[in-house]
Parts: C-alpha cells; structure tokens; sequence
C-alpha cells in the first residue's frame, strides 16, 4: 500500500546520510556566533537596517512606519508614488506578514501572487501587524513601508 509519507525520509535516514537538520544548523554553525545581549538589535528589522547601512550595507530605501492603528490609512498617501513597496512587520519572523505589493492603481494593490486586494485589505494586513500577529511572541509592533527591491 502507498502511503504519501513513504516520499520523504527519516530524520534517522537523513542523519545517516550526513544530512543536517535545521536545528543542528542553527545550533552548532550559527547560534555559536550570536552575542545573547545583541538578539535585541537583530530581532528588529529597523535596528538592523540602521546597524546595516552605518556598515556601508545597501538596503531597501525605508518609505515610512506605521507604529499606530490611527496611522494606518495613511498608508495610500505614503505609497502613491512608489509603484511597488512592501510592507514588514519589524518584528516579524520567518517571513510572515511581509506584503508585496508590485502595482497599484485606482484603489487596488495587485500582490506578488498576482492577487488583487483593496485598500481595506492593505490596511488590515498593517492593523494585524500592528497587533502583533506576525510579530515574535505576538507582541504589539509597527510596519515598515520599503522599496520593493
């Protein structure tokens, strides 16, 4: 009988292949390297953005910030000019929350899936960022408005 999970391998197969895991990554080849009292200055992506450019990196140019729910209808204004942006929960984690949005016109934002969404819809995206849906531990957090690059 087929079963869908004979497809994939065993964490035990993968070991013995000499396949490492995520967890074993994070742990020996990268966590060795984090300073505990710098997880603040990274966990933010606009203390990293500044630390990033005062080393000469190149980064989206920041458009705006939304940090309050009374700001969120701004957000129209704020793009009008800028054809594509996305928008970042600055504490968000793993990619969740981050919007693309490659083209808008006429009250409508076309997203990098080809879905289109209203205004309403961009403006709950930044409320529930806001609230701390995508953010580290739910926390409340602000949105980031940048280039699309």
């Amino acid at each position: 009988m087929f079963s869908v999970f004979s497809m994939f391998a065993s964490p035990k197969k993968l070991h013995a292949q000499d396949v490492m895991g995520m967890n074993k990554r994070n742990n020996a080849y990268i966590g060795c390297y984090y300073v505990r009292s710098k997880y603040s200055l990274v966990d933010d992506k606009f203390k990293t953005k500044i630390i990033a450019q005062a080393y000469g990196a190149v980064v989206p140019k920041l458009i705006g910030v939304i940090t309050q729910q009374v700001e969120v209808k701004h957000i129209h204004k704020m793009v009008k000019h800028w054809p594509e942006f996305v928008i970042k929960p600055a504490r968000g984690s793993g990619g969740k929350g981050i919007l693309v949005i490659t083209f808008h016109q006429n009250c409508l934002y076309i997203k990098l899936s080809w879905q289109a969404t209203s205004e309403g819809g961009v403006e709950r995206h930044i409320g529930n960022a806001l609230a701390g849906l995508f953010s580290l531990g739910g926390k409340n957090d602000v949105a980031a408005i940048e280039n699309l690059i």
